[in-house]
């Protein structure tokens, strides 16, 4: 018999996330109330229904410090953790989600693009992400 090796904690966060954006479906607009995009992006949603159209893409990211994609004051280790991104193929969205909790929302246009050919392992982690993608929404910190 062999042994068989689980890593839950990949599970675990990817149950989160999925959790986390289900929750996203009615409570959108109370994320930033001030935040315009958002509340443009949940009426579209609101209108067409089109809110549980995605796809769950997981990977595992090295990262330059203990921090991982919060990149914030961390141990100067490399270090490796679990990104979630929920695709939401009819909005044009994607989530990202470090260990389970929000990051940020951004739009799927030619600059994530980019990090698609990569297959999203260098996609930018929360304190570059505004620079790099059309960030939608940053969660509070």
């Amino acid at each position: 018999m062999r042994n068989v090796e689980y890593d839950f904690k990949a599970l675990q966060d990817l149950l989160s996330s999925i959790d986390y954006y289900k929750y996203l479906e009615n409570s959108l607009p109370q994320l930033d109330r001030t935040n315009k995009q958002l509340q443009d992006l949940y009426n579209q949603y609101y209108k067409n229904d089109n809110w549980l159209d995605f796809q769950v893409i997981q990977l595992v990211q090295n990262w330059s410090n203990t921090s991982c994609g919060w990149e914030s004051l961390g141990g100067s280790a490399l270090s490796s953790d679990y990104t979630t991104i929920i695709y939401n193929r009819r909005l044009k969205i994607i989530c990202v989600f470090y260990s389970g909790k929000l990051a940020y929302i951004a739009k799927d246009n030619e600059k994530l693009e980019v990090f698609k050919k990569d297959s999203y392992y260098l996609l930018p982690g929360y304190n570059s992400c505004s620079n790099k993608l059309d960030v939608i929404y940053k969660a509070k910190r």
